[in-house]
């Protein structure tokens, strides 16, 4: 019997443990929800007091320049002094619901708690009053600092890049740097406006500046490769000119070059690459003409003599039909001395003075002039043949021929052509237009590529000098497997590749 009241006893006491722990245990859970709903509560409204104390900031910052907003403020100063009373009311509240909890007074943390979220809807409720009234003021605010600082943030990273490439830039570095201080201080006016109230004013500044800063990154991104062109590339390219013995052209080329160099800093990164590229245009047409008229000048000297023996002879025997034929014969050697006239039109009265000879011909006497023409003709053809083969065999065994495998292709399609002419004994170079056309086009191509290569040996040497007088090549590994295959190139008189290969490098290098 006494011990089945012991085992009641037991039994009761396990139960009533059990029973206070589970209070304890919910009143803590209860205590813990409601001081995080009291901190989220009292964090969002100081939060939003402290927002609205920078509002009105803002706002009497405007109203010493703007007389009309001197009512807007008033309401807000209004709503804002019944906000500050109420959330001095929850302050109050918030330290007795502290108090509360601290004392583990659950009832009274429950009671105060349902207290505070009512004053935090009415809180709320004029708040939004509030807000109707600054929110537009206040994007636009906002809108104009996000820009200020995104400006800042880009001109100093500007700043910081070109002070990395000060040795590098010789012709930009101190413009570049006062354009972007320059347009940082244009943030100013823009500062000035918006504490004015001026919104749009300071928009216009804003779009004003992101123009001009947009531009700036342009050029900044591409002035390395744009200062190479301007200053090295076409100074190179230039100086070739004065290899073709015309002055007037070199003096044109070499003042525009110079009025760009003048005008470097002051044009859009746009500008200078369309005037280089129009330079560069300029520069190889005037080659490939200089080589065309090359050869249509000796055709020319050989044929005037020709020309006037054949026009004596007619003369001396002249009747009613080649009395025509002579003045048409006279007028069309004219043309050829027209400078105006194209190497076509030129090709074109050539053509027209042989049709009049050979219409001239009717008689004996004639016939056997043009027995001696035909002599003629033929060593001018025999000449012409001589200058093919000596262009020829200049191509193909210049020591400046990239050995590449489009070069290569194309010396095979030249040898292949001029098999043919020689097959032909030369013939098809006069019947063949398409073969004539093909021929001198893939020979004039390789000329240039020879005097293009030769232009970039030039640069590579100037390039190598540099990259060893300033040390940027290190000895290691992988710049030896990259000079084994620049000195590939090289052999394969490739220089071209050599020369970008080593540019290459030191980039890499000085990074």
């Amino acid at each position: 019997m006494d011990l089945k009241w012991l085992f009641y006893i037991l039994i009761s006491v396990f139960s009533l443990s059990i029973i206070i722990s589970f209070f304890l245990l919910t009143r803590k859970v209860i205590l813990k929800i409601i001081e995080k709903t009291r901190g989220k509560y009292f964090n969002n409204l100081q939060t939003i007091n402290n927002t609205n104390k920078t509002s009105l900031e803002h706002i009497n910052i405007i109203s010493t320049s703007d007389k009309s907003m001197s009512e807007i403020k008033n309401k807000l100063e209004t709503i804002s002094t019944s906000l500050n009373n109420l959330f001095n009311k929850i302050d109050t509240n918030n330290e007795y619901l502290i108090e509360r909890i601290n004392k583990k007074k659950v009832l009274d943390s429950i009671n105060t708690i349902f207290f505070i979220r009512k004053l935090y809807k009415d809180y709320q409720r004029i708040q939004s009053s509030f807000d109707i009234i600054f929110t537009p003021i206040s994007k636009k605010w906002n809108k104009i600092d996000e820009d200020i600082s995104v400006f800042l943030d880009k001109t100093l990273h500007i700043k910081n890049s070109l002070l990395t490439k000060k040795k590098t830039l010789k012709y930009s570095f101190l413009f570049l740097l006062n354009e972007n201080n320059r347009i940082r201080s244009n943030i100013k006016p823009v500062r000035k406006n918006q504490y004015s109230g001026s919104f749009i004013s300071a928009n216009k500044e804003i779009q004003s500046i992101n123009s001009e800063l947009n531009d700036l990154i342009m050029k900044f991104n591409n002035i390395e490769k744009t200062e190479y062109f301007v200053f090295l590339y076409l100074p190179v390219s230039i100086t070739t000119l004065k290899n073709y013995n015309d002055e007037e052209f070199y003096n044109y080329i070499h003042d525009k070059w110079k009025k760009l160099v003048s005008e470097f800093n002051h044009l859009s990164i746009f500008e200078i690459h369309d005037t280089v590229r129009k330079l560069c245009n300029e520069i190889s047409e005037f080659k490939t003409l200089k080589f065309e008229n090359v050869l249509l000048d000796n055709f020319l000297k050989n044929f005037e003599n020709m020309f006037f023996a054949l026009v004596n002879y007619l003369e001396k025997n002249k009747n009613n039909l080649i009395k025509n034929n002579i003045e048409l014969l006279k007028n069309n050697f004219q043309h050829l001395k027209v400078k105006e006239f194209s190497n076509d039109d030129i090709l074109e009265a050539i053509s027209k003075i042989f049709n009049l000879f050979f219409s001239s011909i009717d008689n004996i006497e004639i016939s056997e002039l043009l027995k001696k023409f035909q002599e003629n003709y033929n060593k001018l053809k025999e000449a012409e043949v001589t200058k093919i083969t000596s262009y020829f065999f200049f191509v193909i065994e210049n020591k400046f021929l990239p050995q590449t495998s489009d070069i290569n292709e194309e010396v095979n399609k030249l040898s292949e052509l001029y098999k043919m002419l020689v097959d032909s004994k030369f013939q098809l170079f006069y019947k063949d237009a398409k073969l004539k056309e093909q021929f001198i086009k893939t020979l004039t191509h390789l000329i240039k590529q020879i005097y293009q290569n030769e232009e970039y040996l030039e640069m590579y040497k100037e390039l190598e000098f540099f990259a060893f007088k300033s040390k940027f090549i290190k000895n290691d590994s992988k710049l030896q497997d990259s000079m084994k295959v620049i000195d590939i190139y090289l052999k394969n008189q490739n220089y071209k590749k050599a020369f970008k290969t080593l540019k290459s490098i030191i980039k890499e290098y000085r990074s």
